[in-house]
């Protein structure tokens, strides 16, 4: 009775291990049908991508596609893995300098391996999407602490999150407000509600923050040029953060310093943070709280348990630096398209290696627009040196088409205003929808400005819904013809190919018909 009884109990352990496997298996592939064209697309063909699945252990053409088309799965290979990788990259000349897999963090060993594989993606959303894969992983030895779910808060693109300088456990110590009339009126007991809800008070060390204080406060010599921003956000759970709709707030018992602008961020674009930036006394830190065992006291009033508190630093994006994400992310998106319909293996090897030459650029191209400018146009310049002798709606990509369809182009002449339908101003970066269908353009600079704190985003010609920035693209055709003609206000698409000035097509057609009457005569 005991074998039969382990027999069985191996045999549902069996079937409930081969469920839990088809199960995740069936979610990445998901994934991959959502995602299988976007710009985090990889830069290997999928020749490349099955070999070097099969280096790294895995058996089938599905299982290797799966892996590579979300950057995150980078996050969860080992190091022996990632080295694998790293090698494959070097025998094919994508990567240049040979790493020491012993000194380097395996966090940051993948971190360099997704700037080389997928140019051009967001490293914070991969970053989010690897924790949420961690911290759902069946293995045990991962959970040391679980971590926070960063990944599920609201956000946009106008914020990138970089580290957790701050995380405590917070105690019970709601502090109920005391009355000392309890036959009050029903009517006065309405009113007063919110003055009368309990307050919590939640004490955050500062060691964690005399850095941030030294670059704020100019003490310490700052590099970064990057708006960087402190968020507090409240956990009532390791998955549930706290949507904050308080009405005080207070640090180190100073007046009250909830502001409309945070009232406007809870309640107008749900997020979840609190802007702590601007609250803070830095100067007050840095002159008499620079011990290991100084705090500051944070009081809100707050009706929930609140079971943990983080702070974190974010990057404020300003409109031109999302831009300039936004060129690095077409440029990146080109390229992985381009060696996606070359053939021939020895084109496929030497686009790759120039690809690599210009994304492994040290530069600003993240609050630089010249430098990021500067990688799209060289990117597009190998794209037309391989488009030269062929026909762009043909076997060609078609660079004046952001979306995946390859026979949408307009055939015929189509009038293009260079004017901005948002704040009729002459477009400078013309932008717009992937999945959008018509010519005309927005300047992505005027959008990211009125629109940059929305968590979606609206196109203002066609009212398509974007979810983040990576539903957008620069049309390069249109940027090159801007630069163009500086004074101009209105282009002609001639059989959707090439933009001319409006004027200069009149007359060419004025001519034409000259010729046809002449001829008729």
């Amino acid at each position: 009775m005991q074998s039969t009884s382990l027999v069985n109990r191996s045999l549902a352990f069996a079937h409930e291990k081969a469920l839990s496997k088809r199960k995740r298996y069936d979610q990445k592939s998901a994934v991959y049908k959502t995602r299988k064209w976007r710009s985090n697309r990889p830069i290997l063909t999928t020749d490349q991508l099955n070999e070097l699945g099969k280096l790294i252990g895995m058996k089938t053409i599905p299982r290797s596609m799966d892996l590579f088309m979300n950057p995150a799965n980078l996050f969860q290979l080992n190091k022996p893995k990632l080295n694998i990788i790293h090698q494959f990259l070097l025998d094919r000349g994508l990567e240049k300098s040979r790493i020491a897999t012993s000194k380097i963090k395996q966090n940051l060993f993948a971190t360099r391996l997704l700037d080389i594989l997928y140019p051009g993606t967001s490293l914070w959303r991969v970053n989010e999407q690897a924790l949420k894969l961690q911290r759902e992983s069946i293995s045990e030895k991962r959970k040391i602490r679980p971590g926070l779910a960063y990944d599920q808060l609201p956000t946009c693109d106008i914020f990138e999150r970089l580290e957790e300088l701050v995380r405590v456990d917070v105690q019970q110590n709601i502090q109920y407000p005391y009355h000392d009339n309890e036959e009050e009126e029903e009517g006065e007991e309405e009113e007063l509600e919110d003055n009368n809800k309990p307050k919590q008070r939640i004490v955050i060390p500062t060691h964690n923050l005399m850095s941030f204080a030294q670059e704020r406060i100019g003490t310490k010599k700052k590099k970064d040029t990057r708006d960087i921003r402190l968020h507090f956000y409240l956990w009532s759970s390791n998955r549930i953060c706290w949507e904050p709709r308080i009405t005080e707030f207070t640090i180190d018992g100073k007046d009250n310093q909830w502001k409309d602008m945070d009232q406007k961020n809870v309640q107008k674009y749900g997020y979840k943070h609190i802007d702590i930036t601007e609250k803070v006394d830095w100067k007050d830190i840095l002159e008499n709280r620079s011990k290991e065992n100084d705090e500051i006291s944070i009081e809100f009033d707050c009706d929930v348990d609140i079971k943990q508190a983080s702070i974190c630093t974010v990057w404020q994006k300003t409109p031109i630096e999302l831009v300039c994400h936004l060129y690095v992310q077409t440029a990146g998106m080109y390229i992985c398209r381009l060696i996606e319909n070359v053939k021939a293996q020895t084109k496929i090897a030497l686009i790759q290696e120039k690809a690599f030459n210009i994304f492994s650029k040290k530069d600003d191209r993240r609050t630089n627009i010249h430098c990021s400018r500067s990688i799209f146009n060289d990117c597009m310049d190998i794209i037309q040196r391989e488009e030269e002798g062929r026909s762009m709606s043909g076997s060609g990509i078609g660079t004046n088409s952001c979306g995946d369809d390859k026979d949408d182009l307009l055939m015929g002449d189509e009038i293009v205003s260079l004017e901005d339908p948002i704040l009729f101003t002459r477009i400078e970066f013309p932008a717009r929808g992937i999945h959008c269908k018509h010519v005309a353009c927005f300047d992505a600079a005027c959008f990211f400005r009125c629109q940059g704190l929305e968590r979606t985003w609206q196109c203002p010609i066609c009212a398509f819904q974007y979810k983040s920035i990576q539903d957008l693209c620069i049309d390069h055709e249109l940027d090159q013809a801007i630069a163009k003609y500086p004074d101009e206000t209105k282009l002609i698409l001639r059989d959707g190919q090439s933009f001319t000035p409006l004027e200069e097509s009149q007359t060419k057609k004025k001519i034409k018909m000259e010729r046809i009457y002449h001829e008729l005569d």
